[in-house]
């Protein structure tokens, strides 16, 4: 599954309805956060 920034960003805001999704989110969003920020520096 490819999904762009804004939609991956979405998905995981819709999943916070279930503990589990929760759980996911706090997890995986900081870290996707910070690839973008790198990218982003990178000229990507």
């Amino acid at each position: 599954m490819k999904l762009t920034y804004a939609q991956a960003i979405a998905e995981y805001r819709r999943c916070e309805d279930s503990k589990l999704g929760r759980l996911i989110a706090a997890r995986e969003l900081p870290m996707l956060e910070r690839a973008w920020g790198m990218l982003g520096k990178l000229g990507y």
